[in-house]
């Protein structure tokens, strides 16, 4: 049908995505109707174009996904039926998938894909200003005090920033790169990057600040590696605001979070004792993973499904009544989805992060305004893989949303070169492929 080719419908579901880019954990109801209205365009897209769609890699692992999710609960079922939910879920692995279909709606056009980003940092910003008082936090934060934002808890506030950052930086490189800079927007962005690194700050999250941190280095290190010119065109910028954070980590009241526990890292982490590590914020991770490393063993492929790891907290016998009632979650995904899902989910849920990106890294961007966005696929891939190793971000609501709208702009690119290769086969009566 044509009208899922006209431009107009087009606009209308990258709107719909710009929204729930921007209120899906603000105005969730707002959201969820034109997610819904978007979700929908898309099955109906699939339906139409199958013969397109069906070469997809990235959607050849639905069907993968729902077998495994089945497999582990069937297996668990069978054998620790005391662990078993009364019916098996399928969402957990499935929710992945919906940053797909708001990348075929961007079409590769850089404006939607900047305006989609642009549309989620300013919806984080909201969003915590919706659950607090964003200028009493940035007063209160300044004084020392953790700020969380009334929103969850502090890690998940830092999460939805910290991706923020990482998709103004690239629009600041996208501006850069444009023939003629426009100074009065790169003003602006670079004063919102400013502003995000200070809502970042007081949050006091070191393992954000990390991931920030590696994921900037990272990106200077691929600058360097394609040549000196670019290198200082377009990652100066990067350089700078790493300076910022070493000039931020200084500050003393970050400076003594940075030291609160280093004492863990070397006495428990380096020598491999998790299991003598005090209860403080990073030693509870510990004993957690630690908790968990004997029900991995029991289950290594398949896992034990939903729901094992607020089991396995509540019946230890090894972990102090406070800790088990207080946490329901071992707190990093990748331990979280060896438990749920064993070794085989772990390598689908790598998958999902990886293809898309290494799609992006084959296509032909000769644009130098769309080169920001493999800067932006190599920050996220960095920032991701190392805040997901101290929160279970895989399987709640702030990191779902952050990780859909920051893989749909990076898958956007190579699906859209797909796509219109597709679309010129059919009119050229050619056989219609996607390869």
């Amino acid at each position: 049908m044509r009208i899922f080719e006209s431009n107009k419908f087009i606009l209308f579901m990258v709107i719909s995505a710009c929204i729930y880019a921007a209120f899906k954990d603000s105005w969730k109801l707002f959201a969820d109707i034109f997610q819904s209205l978007m979700i929908l365009g898309s099955l109906a897209a699939v339906v139409i174009h199958w013969s397109f769609f069906k070469h997809e890699k990235i959607l050849w692992l639905i069907p993968l996904a729902i077998i495994l999710q089945l497999g582990s609960w069937y297996y668990c079922l069978s054998f620790y039926p005391e662990l078993a939910t009364s019916s098996p879920k399928v969402g957990n692995l499935l929710e992945f998938f919906v940053f797909f279909f708001v990348a075929f709606w961007l079409r590769g056009r850089q404006e939607y894909i900047w305006a989609l980003l642009i549309s989620f940092t300013l919806g984080s910003i909201f969003t915590l200003h919706l659950n607090g008082s964003l200028y009493a936090d940035i007063l209160a934060g300044l004084s020392g005090k953790r700020i969380d934002f009334d929103y969850r808890n502090a890690q998940h506030g830092a999460l939805i920033i910290g991706g923020s950052i990482l998709a103004m930086i690239g629009y600041c490189n996208y501006l850069l790169n444009k023939p003629v800079i426009n100074k009065p927007l790169l003003g602006g962005a670079v004063l919102l990057v400013s502003f995000l690194f200070l809502l970042l700050v007081i949050t006091q999250t070191r393992q954000a600040m990390l991931a920030i941190v590696l994921a900037m280095v990272c990106a200077i290190i691929y600058g360097m590696y394609l040549n000196k010119q670019i290198f200082l065109k377009n990652v100066s910028l990067i350089l700078i605001l790493c300076a910022i954070v070493l000039v931020v980590g200084n500050t003393e009241f970050i400076n003594n979070r940075l030291n609160k526990e280093l004492s863990i890292i070397t006495d428990y982490v380096m020598t491999g004792d998790f299991s003598g590590a005090p209860f403080t914020s990073v030693g509870i991770r510990l004993q957690l993973w630690f908790e968990s490393v004997s029900w991995i063993g029991k289950s290594p492929f398949l896992g034990f499904g939903n729901g094992v790891e607020a089991h396995l907290i509540e019946e230890s016998s090894r972990l102090p009544k406070a800790v088990r009632v207080k946490f329901q979650h071992v707190h990093s995904s990748y331990v979280a989805t060896l438990l749920r899902f064993g070794v085989l989910g772990l390598l689908l849920c790598l998958l999902i992060l990886v293809l898309p990106i290494r799609d992006l890294f084959r296509c032909k961007l000769n644009s130098a305004s769309a080169r920001p966005i493999k800067y932006l696929a190599i920050m996220f891939l960095i920032y991701w893989l190392v805040v997901n190793i101290f929160e279970s971000y895989w399987y709640m609501k702030s990191g779902l949303w952050t990780f859909t709208v920051i893989m749909a702009a990076v898958f956007s690119s190579p699906l859209s070169e797909r796509y219109d290769r597709y679309m010129a086969s059919l009119k050229g009566n050619g056989e219609p492929t996607s390869a």
